[in-house]
């Protein structure tokens, strides 16, 4: 995200309340710049051409009130990165912070406005803002990466589409497929030994009778060590039906798959996209297959690591609400009952936070996660 500075939007049909925002707001952040509307409908139109960083909305507006607002909002494929904190004028609204929470907004405060509550609320917004947009970019250059890798793919399966009519050609002139499939053969071995990815042929029993450099670099061993032996042999016991039922069930009609593939290397788990395809006589029965892979264990990592982010708190490494509301659906059935929940708040987090500093509320919920944790069994949810 480029340099600049803070953008806040207050979203309130009443002037007198957005002055005074707007006040509270300049007099903790003056290097920000506050923009203000009094409709939901002219506040939407602000956020799609502005993008703030935090967005203040009033809940009871005339017209789009702010439920609605909210809800446009998070339907935006930018503006859903954007925290919403709603403000009304009913303390302890239960209802309506249950609708807040189900409308997408990240926070709730309640009028007349603490100042203090404020301004923490706002530096916490700005985490959750920054936090989100780092995630949206990683996710757009990880997309980039797996769609540059996969033109890298289709390129060389188009080499070896090439190749297979190629051998396909010299099979019917020579009559004899076999020998003519493997002279064609021959003439591109050089160029499968140069393309950065794991090709390897091999015959009905997975008996490899030829692996290139990538597929020599990826398994770490020599080819002489891996021509003649069983490549299923190489596989986890368990995992070798799964790998012999993705090439025998290729026909002449269907000679082709791709799948993604977990191996477990010298100790490391490493993942490669394989696409096989299989060659067959003039009788239809299977010849010898080819196989090419490659290594995309740095975009599995890569998607674990969002797919943990997305599912745990920042701070304590605990699960966050989103995974909790999920994980309870799918807990919620007849068979699971009875289920326990328990909740529990920090007392005196907030006299913590004012007196010491967020630095020290941070630390005391992070002491606070670690004594659940201890007084929790490892089959347990806490979020």
């Amino acid at each position: 995200m480029e340099n600049r500075r803070n953008i806040f939007l207050a979203i309130d049909d009443s002037p007198d309340n957005l002055i005074s925002i707007k006040a509270l707001l300049k007099g903790a952040f003056p290097e920000a710049e506050v923009l203000t509307a009094l409709s939901g409908q002219v506040g939407f139109a602000l956020a799609c051409k502005r993008e703030p960083d935090v967005i203040l909305l009033d809940i009871v507006m005339t017209g789009m009130d702010g439920f609605e607002s909210c809800k446009c909002m998070k339907a935006d494929s930018v503006l859903k990165d954007v925290p919403v904190v709603f403000i009304t004028a009913v303390k302890d609204d239960k209802e309506n912070r249950i609708l807040a929470l189900e409308c997408g907004a990240e926070a709730f405060l309640a009028k007349p406005i603490d100042e203090i509550e404020l301004f923490a609320q706002i530096r916490a917004m700005l985490k959750i803002k920054a936090s989100n947009v780092q995630k949206r970019d990683e996710k757009a250059r990880l997309q980039t990466m797996v769609n540059q890798k996969t033109r890298d793919l289709l390129e060389t399966n188009k080499q070896l589409e090439s190749l297979y009519e190629t051998l396909k050609k010299e099979n019917e002139l020579r009559k004899t497929s076999e020998i003519a499939l493997r002279e064609a053969k021959d003439k591109y071995r050089s160029l499968l030994d140069d393309l950065p990815v794991s090709i390897c042929e091999f015959i009905p029993d997975s008996t490899l009778k030829y692996v290139n450099k990538g597929y020599c670099e990826f398994f770490q061993m020599p080819s002489e060590k891996l021509i003649g032996r069983k490549y299923l042999d190489f596989l986890p016991e368990e995992a070798r039906a799964k790998a012999k039922k993705q090439y025998t069930t290729l026909t002449p009609r269907y000679p082709s798959n791709q799948y993604i593939d977990e191996i477990i290397n010298n100790g490391e788990t490493r993942w490669q996209e394989w696409r096989e395809r299989a060659f067959f006589d003039l009788q239809g029965q299977p010849i010898y297959y080819y196989a090419i892979g490659i290594d995309i264990t740095e975009r599995e990592e890569a998607e674990q690591k969002l797919l943990h982010l997305s599912y745990h708190d920042h701070l304590t490494g605990l699960y966050n609400r989103r995974f909790f509301e999920e994980e309870l659906k799918r807990l919620d059935v007849d068979r699971n009952l009875p289920i326990t929940v328990a909740m529990g708040d920090v007392n005196g987090l907030k006299l913590i936070n004012d007196s010491f500093g967020h630095l020290a509320g941070d630390d005391l919920l992070k002491k606070v996660s670690e004594i659940i944790k201890k007084g929790c069994r490892s089959d347990e949810i806490i979020a």
